[in-house]
């Protein structure tokens, strides 16, 4: 029985890690705890297209994204998170909305952004990740 339940773990794993394979970069953002904050918190994250020193919203692809930021993409852990694309400036910047999972007044929340897939499609949806826009 142990045997077949490392079985079906190692199968598992290997299905999310494909799931990521598509993206060859990442960066990791620390949201700082914020009292009241609690779940389905919204964070602006302003990515450059060029090089610089990722802090705070602003994170710094290093020209390794796609030129639209359309290969963006937002995470807690394995968990992908809902976000909204508010403008973008070809190879330059984008200002992006996104939608925490985790419950930011119990402690910080690790935002993983990946980037670099040269097929992937814009999924952003402002719907799903703004309050005010529903």
């Amino acid at each position: 029985m142990k045997l077949k339940s490392i079985i079906i773990f190692i199968l598992m794993l290997g299905i999310v890690s494909s799931s990521y394979a598509a993206w060859w970069y990442s960066k990791d953002q620390v949201i700082s705890q914020l009292a009241n904050a609690g779940t389905d918190y919204q964070v602006r994250v302003i990515a450059h297209y060029g090089a610089g020193s990722s802090i705070g919203e602003n994170v710094y692809l290093n020209s390794n994204g796609r030129t639209d930021f359309g290969d963006v993409r937002f995470f807690e852990g394995i968990t992908p998170l809902n976000y909204w694309m508010e403008s973008m400036t070809t190879s330059s910047v984008a200002v992006f909305w996104v939608k925490l999972a985790g419950n930011l007044s119990l402690g910080a929340v690790t935002l993983t952004i990946k980037y670099g897939n040269p097929t992937a499609t814009t999924t952003s949806n402002g719907d799903n990740t703004l309050y005010f826009l529903r």
